[in-house]
């Protein structure tokens, strides 16, 4: 990835992130969204990656990677092969601030397809799980979503195509 590439990334995190937490991303977020963009992923399989329903859980501190396909206007995913080049692959990592209960969702999406999708974070008191927003991946680009709030886990579902980038919003 080169600087020019970065700058525009960590721009597109910056707005996404703004989105996400519902307010202009604050001096301390956007700092945090370039770090996560900045840092170098590798990718590694790991087992159970994703449920038989198709559904991603990941934990504080997991990154993973996959591979996307689309075939008639469904998305799949598959997990990438150790050591597979994450800037063609969807890369999912999620963050726990370690002096705070913040959480953040760094997703980059090297595929050529706009994808949304549905999350639910498991509360770690009832261990009940609750849907929470989310916001589009764009081809080429990241997305980066900020909880200020505790979570044990969350889970990605429903990965689907989104059609259009206009009117793009997190829901």
């Amino acid at each position: 990835m080169n600087s020019q590439t970065l700058k525009i990334s960590a721009a597109i995190a910056t707005i996404l992130l703004g989105c996400a937490t519902g307010v202009g991303a604050s001096e301390e977020l956007s700092a945090k969204a370039q770090q996560l963009v900045a840092a170098p992923v590798y990718c590694r399989p790991v087992a159970d990656a994703v449920n038989a329903a198709g559904a991603i859980t990941i934990k504080p501190g997991n990154v993973y990677c996959f591979r996307v396909t689309v075939a008639s206007n469904r998305v799949s995913l598959t997990q990438a092969k150790e050591g597979e080049d994450p800037a063609t692959l969807l890369t999912v990592r999620l963050i726990k601030e370690s002096a705070s209960t913040d959480h953040f969702l760094y997703m980059k999406n090297g595929s050529t397809s706009n994808l949304k999708y549905q999350a639910s974070i498991r509360e770690p008191a009832s261990g009940a799980l609750r849907p929470t927003s989310t916001c589009p991946v764009p081809a080429g680009a990241a997305a980066l979503e900020h909880w200020p709030f505790a979570f044990k886990e969350l889970t990605i579902s429903s990965v689907d195509l989104l059609k259009s980038l206009e009117n793009v919003s997190c829901d």
